[in-house]
């Protein structure tokens, strides 16, 4: 299992290993977005490698409870220099957590 990014009280941000791309294309599609970006939508599952192995300082990371992904945070656009960046957002509608 990859590395966990950050660690919380009840989900940990990690990388998406591939086996994982058709649960995530799932939670992207489940609800019409409109956004600005060039990811197409529905996504397919090769807008959904690509939008996962985005080169450094871009990166996507995988929201996971336990073992389950429940969606995933995108950091893009970075402009060190200008000091700001897009984070995109994608959060499971039927994932329920129990605490």
């Amino acid at each position: 299992m990859d590395p966990a990014y950050l660690t919380g009280t009840h989900c940990v941000l990690r990388d998406i290993p591939e086996s994982d791309y058709p649960e995530l294309r799932a939670i992207e599609n489940a609800v019409g977005l409109e956004a600005d970006d060039e990811l197409p939508y529905p996504q397919t599952l090769d807008a959904i490698k690509k939008m996962v192995t985005m080169k450094a300082p871009d990166h996507c990371f995988g929201i996971y409870v336990g073992h389950k992904l429940a969606g995933s945070v995108a950091v893009f656009g970075v402009d060190f220099l200008h000091q700001h960046a897009k984070v995109g957002i994608a959060i499971s509608l039927s994932f329920n957590i129990k605490v």
